[in-house]
């Protein structure tokens, strides 16, 4: 039962709170309803969204295994005798070095992004535990409130998973928040800058 509760907590921690009431209400039931949550967290899938500095290639795939860290108990890492796991990404927006990636996770290792991103080089632009910053700020140059970010910049876009009795494929959708959505918007103008700066159109 123990095991259930744990994986019910990682499927509901790919969800954020910005999702439909209706939706997370919906969802917390089917869990409920699953005597193999465990089985049911290996068939989810998830497509999160995470803010990183700019990756070469803007779009690629990690195919690399998973286990706890030999050292800090904490933290996951990437080691040959891990679990497989594999993250696919892509670029979706990039201003000033740094990138709005869409990851699609084909395996739901613990920490499996946050892993992958920091095994490349490119950890999310927040993250205590797996890069080196305990926070971000970005002045508007509109005069507008800085952009911050005081926590991981990862946020589950889409859930995908079979409902637990009928298997009917459900898929559970959650909008950006708003700290990674102003996060954004100051970037663009920013980057809109120096593009006028250097005698380009705006894109």
């Amino acid at each position: 039962m123990r095991g259930c509760r744990q994986a019910q907590r990682r499927i509901l921690r790919h969800v954020d709170h910005s999702l439909p009431l209706e939706e997370r209400f919906l969802l917390d039931e089917h869990l409920g309803l699953c005597s193999e949550c465990e089985d049911l967290y290996e068939r989810s899938l998830a497509v999160e969204e995470a803010l990183v500095r700019l990756p070469e290639p803007p779009e690629g795939r990690i195919e690399a295994p998973i286990g706890r860290h030999p050292d800090r108990r904490t933290r996951m890492a990437v080691r040959p005798d891990g679990r497989s796991a594999l993250s696919r990404y892509r670029t979706l927006a990039a201003a000033r070095g740094l990138a709005l990636l869409e990851v699609d996770i084909a395996t739901g290792r613990t920490h499996q992004i946050r892993a992958h991103l920091a095994a490349i080089g490119h950890p999310l632009l927040v993250d205590r535990r797996y890069g080196h910053r305990g926070g971000w700020r970005l002045v508007d140059p509109r005069g507008g409130l800085d952009a911050r970010l005081g926590r991981t910049p990862l946020h589950a876009t889409e859930l995908t998973l079979p409902h637990p009795r009928t298997e009917e494929v459900m898929t559970f959708h959650a909008p950006q928040p708003a700290d990674m959505r102003y996060a954004l918007e100051v970037l663009r103008v920013h980057a809109a800058a120096q593009r006028r700066g250097h005698g380009q159109v705006p894109g």
